[in-house]
């Protein structure tokens, strides 16, 4: 009996160790905001093409380019690549931080502007990095929608 009241506070306090270690590997990057951008110019067969792109903030000691290439977006069962837009990199200078744009190779459609099926299913998507660990997402985390009056393109990809 003696045994096993030793075991248990031992066994919790490894748990909760390795809980720790896990989590705080994704802590120096956050996801703030995600912006649904429905395409009013090319609005064809009375539906809007929207574009995702995701804003993530990185700590300054992590912000080295191979972190920014291994992003990922993982919508229900649906893994799509995270692009960086590096021309458009905010620096933070008072919380040591770096905000990167991120663009989405996932192409969504929709007859409705605001379409609360496809909000949900960003709400419930995550970002993960290397293919493994999850970034949190902001306490403020939003998702946006957005419609486009006017065509803005960048190397292919379109940016508010």
């Amino acid at each position: 009996m003696k045994n096993k009241i030793i075991l248990i506070p031992i066994a919790i306090f490894a748990i909760g160790i390795f809980q720790r270690c896990t989590n705080n590997s994704t802590k120096s990057q956050k996801v703030i905001s995600q912006e649904l951008l429905y395409d009013s110019i090319k609005k064809q067969s009375k539906s809007f093409d929207i574009d995702l792109t995701t804003i993530v903030e990185f700590k300054d000691t992590d912000s080295t380019s191979s972190n920014f290439n291994n992003l990922f977006l993982v919508i229900e069962k649906d893994t799509f690549p995270l692009i960086p837009d590096l021309k458009n990199k905010e620096f933070i200078k008072e919380r040591n931080t770096l905000k990167i744009k991120f663009a989405t190779v996932a192409k969504f459609t929709s007859k409705t502007y605001e379409n609360d099926s496809l909000s949900e299913k960003i709400l419930k998507s995550i970002i993960i990095i290397d293919k493994s660990k999850i970034i949190e997402k902001d306490k403020h985390f939003v998702v946006k929608s957005l419609i486009l009056g006017y065509p803005v393109r960048e190397n292919g990809i379109k940016f508010e």
